[in-house]
């Protein structure tokens, strides 16, 4: 398996999200996705 490189990080930035969160597509499944991004938005009440 040869890996992709990353896009550049502005490309990855979450805007509706702490400027510390970036998506990478394809690098988690979708459930994996979800319950991360439920966690950081219930952490950042």
């Amino acid at each position: 398996m040869t890996s992709q490189p990353l896009p550049p990080l502005a490309e990855a930035k979450i805007t509706t999200l702490p400027a510390s969160a970036f998506y990478f597509p394809n690098f988690i499944s979708e459930e994996e996705e979800a319950s991360i991004l439920q966690k950081v938005l219930v952490a950042t009440t």
